[in-house]
């Protein structure tokens, strides 16, 4: 079979026919004539064909080329992309880890020092139980020893005392001065508590002004009277912003609330040693009250008090209060069933901050911060005198220690906790408080 020529070619030489047919100049029924012009029609239709092809093909590849280096260019802005995105994420990565670090060997430190302050906290507890065990286990054994000499003393006294010789005598002397030695020891201060305002807290201190502490910080408004209970160990204080009567240990321990709303105030807080029991006087009831510690029980007792009562303290061994009044501006006494109600002194009294009652001695004592200055006041003779101390300003609270026959004073202004001998001589500062000091007690031991 017959190859058929392609369309177009057979288009093209119909094409060419008709033109050299038109011109008459060449005799196209020749057949070598008409092989001759298809094949040059071809070659120049073929190189006008390879022409464009070659255009076409160097377009395509310079658009081959330009496509090749965009995407060149893209890949090499999304590669310095990348590596900025990992070099960031590293140096986050970085920076989270060594904080992170710094945490962990933050929280270990933090650690460490509370293992070491509680390891500190339990070694001093345990330091402080064996000494307070040491303690007790000596005034235990002092007190067997003065029982003992005691009863020998009166077994020997009235057996010497039938013998008139002079050895006998003396025997029996040398034995009453031992006891008498014995006897005369001196109780020790421990611990000095006050409670003050701005700030308001409640602090302690050695009886030398070492150790200051701040014993209650939380939870207070207004503290102000104070007690110390040493049957207990404890104090106890009345607050005017909270209208609360708390007590707490004197290491800061076991705190209490142990009478609250008082709306009124309460003032003259006392320690009665006899049933280690407190004693005060309720304001917003007139009434006065005793708390029993062993019963955790309250007692009320008829009102003594005549006029507004500002300071407040009691002889719990005769039973009998005394109390100034701030309307009359005098000093007044009762028993505490409310009888013998009386005015003890005539005069006017300027203030009163706080009063005390000291047995031993038969006499009063008060801070008078509108005069600066402590008073005595003799019920013996019922004579005052002002107790020369030096440096009062507005005297607050007041306390007496009967084995060193001291007065200890807090200043409100000046801040300074002293002490002096109870005719003013002997006397010295033991610390500066922070903030105004109001009232403070004495633990003994």
């Amino acid at each position: 079979m017959k190859k058929k020529q392609p369309r177009f070619i057979q288009c093209c030489a119909g094409l060419l026919f008709v033109l050299v047919s038109c011109t008459g100049k060449v005799n196209l029924s020749d057949g070598n004539v008409q092989t001759i012009v298809i094949t040059n029609y071809i070659t120049i239709v073929k190189t006008n064909v390879i022409e464009k092809v070659t255009v076409r093909t160097e377009t395509n590849r310079i658009e081959l080329t330009n496509l090749i280096e965009t995407v060149a260019v893209r890949y090499e802005t999304n590669r310095v992309e990348v590596t900025n995105t990992v070099e960031h994420r590293m140096v986050i990565y970085q920076t989270n880890r060594i904080n992170l670090t710094n945490q962990i060997e933050a929280v270990s430190i933090r650690y460490e020092t509370n293992r070491i302050e509680l390891t500190n906290l339990v070694e001093a507890v345990a330091v402080r139980y064996e000494t307070n065990r040491v303690e007790l286990t000596n005034q235990i054994v002092k007190e067997v020893l003065k029982t003992t000499v005691v009863t020998n003393v009166v077994i020997v006294s009235n057996f010497l005392s039938r013998e008139e010789s002079s050895s006998s005598q003396n025997l029996l002397k040398k034995m009453s001065s031992a006891f008498q030695e014995i006897s005369a020891e001196k109780s020790i201060i421990q611990y000095i508590f006050w409670t003050a305002h701005n700030p308001s807290r409640i602090y302690r201190t050695g009886h030398d002004g070492s150790g200051l502490t701040e014993i209650v910080r939380e939870g207070i408004a207004f503290p102000s009277e104070l007690v110390v209970l040493p049957l207990s160990a404890s104090f106890s204080w009345y607050d005017y912003g909270t209208g609360t009567l708390e007590q707490i240990g004197i290491n800061g321990e076991m705190r209490t609330i142990l009478r609250g709303k008082l709306s009124g105030g309460i003032i003259g807080l006392n320690d009665d040693g006899e049933e280690n029991s407190m004693l005060w006087y309720d304001l917003s009831g007139k009434k006065l009250l005793q708390f029993v510690y062993h019963s955790k029980s309250f007692r009320e007792t008829a009102t003594p008090f005549i006029g507004m009562a500002s300071a407040v303290c009691f002889d719990t061994m005769g039973k009998k209060v005394y109390w100034f009044d701030c309307i009359t501006q005098n000093l007044k006494s009762a028993y505490f069933d409310g009888s013998g109600a009386s005015i003890v002194t005539s005069e006017k009294i300027e203030s009163m901050y706080a009063i005390i009652f000291i047995k031993e001695e038969n006499c009063l004592f008060w801070t008078d911060p509108s005069e600066g200055k402590i008073v005595r006041y003799n019920l013996a003779d019922n004579r005052s005198t002002d107790v020369p101390i030096r440096g009062l300003v507005h005297p607050s609270g007041l306390a007496f220690d009967s084995g060193s026959e001291r007065l200890y004073f807090c200043d409100y202004s000046t801040g300074i906790i002293g002490s002096a001998r109870i005719d003013g001589s002997s006397q010295n500062t033991i610390v500066k408080s922070p903030g105004n000091p109001r009232s403070l007690g004495l633990y003994i031991r």
